[in-house]
């Protein structure tokens, strides 16, 4: 009998183990397509979000950037996420996305959101990242959204969190499209590098070279996926009108200001959906160093025998993406 019930435990532990959600840290800049990323986490109900850290060098100011994401989670059901607001510099402090961008950014594209009662931590970013590490009792996923300043410093403060990292998904660079800063960027016109890595090389340098398994997800990509907004947004109109498919809608197109430009780009919904199944993008796996040399090459990252091993997200299968988007949009 008592080896019955040791078997029948044994059996139950396992089926617990198989159905466990992955333990995941939301590093964000703040840009619009985080919110959305954020409303999939939910949907999909695979995910553990332990904590929200966000950069102060991203496409959002810091002094919107924690209010702006704690409004939506609220928004769409998702309280007591510990969220910190409080990041640290650059470690390589250069430049800034262009003030247009990060003016959209810090108003949401002008959607209106009630204001959430949660406080942002007391803790900095890369910290609250290191402690919800090593309390993990699972391995945990990374999605950095952003320059990755945070990361940088949390390996460079505590190494040993590496041991119980499982992947880092960088949306970020550029690898065979010119790169979107197309401007003067630490004294030259820089039009190969993408901004969440250039604003940022020494930290971009840590974390390809920590030995974790890492998945770009660059412009390329982004571009594709970009290609697919009119069709999401017909085909969203469409549907029942849930709270999932207006808050798709109003960030699509802003009620107040029709025409303004969306700065949804839908890759961070595909880095939430490559995590649970890596056949919406096939990697290419590469050898990947960023270029620190000042110059119009600045910050970009380029292919070596000596780079670090990195999987590419070069092309989306696109059927795949959208059945998955709209799988999980309107569960709700």
């Amino acid at each position: 009998m008592n080896m019955i019930l040791a078997t029948l435990l044994i059996c139950l532990s396992l089926c617990t183990n198989l159905h466990s959600k992955r333990s995941l840290i939301y590093d964000s800049d703040g840009n619009i397509d985080d919110l959305l990323a954020f409303m999939f986490i939910k949907e999909l109900n695979e995910f553990d979000l332990l904590a929200v850290t966000t950069t102060g060098n991203g496409r959002c100011h810091s002094d919107f950037v924690g209010q702006n994401i704690l409004d939506f989670l609220s928004q769409i059901g998702m309280r007591d996420i510990e969220l910190s607001d409080k990041s640290s510099t650059s470690l390589s402090c250069v430049g800034s996305y262009p003030r247009n961008d990060r003016t959209l950014c810090d108003n949401l594209s002008y959607i209106s959101l009630k204001k959430s009662n949660q406080k942002t931590s007391t803790v900095i970013s890369h910290q609250l990242m290191i402690n919800k590490i090593n309390t993990s009792t699972n391995p945990v996923t990374i999605i950095c959204s952003g320059p990755l300043t945070n990361l940088g410093l949390a390996l460079l403060t505590c190494p040993s969190i590496k041991k119980k990292i499982d992947h880092v998904y960088i949306i970020g660079g550029a690898i065979t499209v010119p790169g979107n800063i197309q401007r003067a960027f630490n004294g030259s016109v820089n039009v190969s590098a993408e901004y969440n890595i250039a604003l940022d090389v020494r930290a971009t340098q840590i974390v390809l070279n920590s030995g974790l398994p890492v998945t770009l997800i660059p412009l390329d990509l982004t571009h594709q996926l970009e290609s697919l907004k009119s069709m999401i947004e017909a085909s969203t109109k469409n549907q029942s009108k849930c709270l999932n498919t207006q808050i798709i809608l109003s960030l699509l197109k802003p009620k107040f200001f029709p025409n303004i430009q969306s700065a949804i780009t839908f890759s961070s919904i595909f880095a939430v959906l490559h995590v649970l199944n890596s056949k919406i993008g096939s990697e290419v796996p590469m050898k990947l160093q960023v270029n620190t040399v000042n110059g119009p090459q600045y910050g970009q990252l380029l292919t070596c025998l000596q780079g670090a091993n990195v999987g590419v997200c070069i092309n989306a299968n696109k059927s795949e993406f959208l059945e998955l988007f709209f799988e999980n949009l309107s569960s709700h």
